[in-house]
């Protein structure tokens, strides 16, 4: 090839990379180099407000359950100690600590020799009083005999007198005779009182001994209860919380022996705020109100109605529940320490229980019983005085405020009074600016100012939907 044809060869070529790189360029403008159009938007509704979205303020009547911790407790001890001194000679396996005992069972035997003799020797002084009574009843017979046989005596020598008397006005007898008949009816008359005064002598040694017999059958109830008491028996059914006495222990009169928990009551103790007891005393008012004058007058003005409550207790995921009424106030008022209202909720059936769980998975595991020192959720009821007003916990603005769409489409800022929340719904005290059927504003708007324009979003959906439907119908005729 000559020189000049390879000088041509490469010019070509150069010219052809050259246009290539021209198309290319061009190409490449063609696609990316172009401005993108710019969707117009139609301004003509952002004078209508800002776009929100509303739900309607709802009601609710149904009950309001107060929740607080509390700790069981036992409702009552009950201390058994030694009524009699002496040695303990047994002592049962039940009355060790931990172990449940029914009332009457056997917990001790105090050595009751000593308290035997007792009884017995009452029992021979008794016999000793009977058996002189017995002899002061033979001796009041025979006096009542001999009081009969003085009477006739007396009666004859009065009647001897009398003749003796008659005799000597007649000059019939001598003055000596008349003497001896006066003195044989002195004598008799003298005999009779002796025997009527030995006869009250007797009938008062009888009432002695009547009183003596009292005095013994006390003694003899006495020695009698002291052997009784003797044998120590469980006072209640409930469980052994403290045991000191060992067998061979000597104890004296008085002396505590151990402690049982009564099982059938349990109480639980629970701290309630002031917000809480505002509830409870709100369903109070309502029910007092249903109650006559005469019975409630004299009534302590703090004093509860029972209401009926649950008490749960969680393990494992597992809740055990026991029936339970709050009954009272403890103390005195507010505790100074916690500013709360202690309270007491009792539970009279402790071994009834009924559970359930949160996932609806089969039951293995839950106490018998409710134990002392157990932490629980005290779950009260209360039903509202008036019905409460609902919305959804994000409706709620922070300081208890809430945005309202009016029907003019005007943005109101309302104070409420949260009262509870239940689940993802805020409860709401009644109030005059906000009521059921109210479109409250859920969406989040930067700058809130009292009666800016705001629209729903629904109906800019439904504005939008005809723009398009009329914008279509528009192109179809052209």
């Amino acid at each position: 090839m000559s020189f000049l044809q390879s000088t041509w060869l490469r010019n070509s070529l150069k010219v052809i990379a050259s246009l290539l790189i021209l198309t290319a360029g061009g190409v490449t403008y063609y696609v990316f180099g172009q401005k993108p159009e710019i969707e117009t938007i139609d301004e003509s509704h952002l004078n209508q407000g800002v776009l929100i979205e509303t739900v309607q303020v709802g009601t609710y009547s149904g009950p309001v359950d107060v929740s607080v911790d509390g700790e069981a407790t036992t409702y009552r001890v009950v201390e058994v100690g030694a009524e009699v001194a002496g040695q303990i000679e047994y002592k049962s396996d039940k009355s060790r600590s931990g172990h449940y005992v029914k009332k009457g069972e056997l917990l001790f035997k105090i050595d009751d020799e000593n308290y035997q003799i007792a009884v017995d020797s009452q029992k021979a002084q008794l016999e000793q009083i009977d058996e002189e009574i017995r002899s002061l009843n033979v001796d009041l017979d025979n006096l009542s005999t001999l009081v009969t046989l003085a009477n006739e005596e007396l009666k004859l020598q009065q009647e001897y007198l009398t003749r003796t008397q008659n005799l000597f006005e007649r000059n019939a007898t001598t003055e000596t005779e008349l003497d001896n008949a006066e003195t044989k009816e002195l004598a008799a008359r003298n005999g009779l009182q002796k025997l009527k005064n030995e006869s009250s002598s007797k009938r008062q040694s009888q009432k002695t001994e009547a009183a003596r017999l009292k005095v013994a059958e006390v003694a003899l109830r006495r020695a009698q209860a002291d052997l009784n008491r003797c044998t120590v028996v469980a006072s209640i059914t409930g469980r052994i919380v403290d045991d000191n006495i060992e067998e061979g222990n000597f104890v004296a009169a008085g002396q505590l022996l151990t402690k049982i928990t009564d099982a059938s009551l349990m109480e639980i103790r629970c701290q309630l705020q002031p917000s809480e007891v505002a509830w409870i005393w709100e369903q109070q008012i309502v029910q007092r109100s249903n109650i006559a004058a005469s019975q409630s007058k004299n009534e302590d003005p703090i004093d509860l109605i029972p209401v009926p409550c649950e008490v749960v207790f969680e393990f494992g995921g597992i809740e055990t529940i026991w029936d339970g009424v709050l009954t009272r106030f403890a103390g005195t008022g507010v505790s100074r320490d916690t500013r709360t209202f202690p309270a007491r909720v009792l539970v009279k059936n402790p071994e009834q229980t009924r559970t359930q769980t949160k996932s609806g998975a089969a039951v293995t595991i839950s106490p018998p019983t409710l134990l002392s020192g157990m932490f629980v959720e005290v779950r009260i009821p209360v039903t509202p005085a008036q019905p409460l007003l609902s919305l959804p916990v994000e409706a709620i603005r922070p300081g208890g405020k809430v945005w309202v769409a009016d029907q003019e489409s005007k943005l109101r800022i309302v104070d409420v009074t949260v009262a509870r929340v239940v689940g993802d719904q805020s409860l709401i005290r009644p109030t005059t600016q906000l009521s059921e059927g109210d479109k409250v504003i859920l969406s989040p708007i930067s700058a809130v100012i009292e009666g800016m324009p705001v629209r729903e979003f629904e109906d800019e959906q439904q504005a939008t939907v005809e723009q398009n439907s009329s914008e279509e119908t528009a192109k179809e005729k052209a």
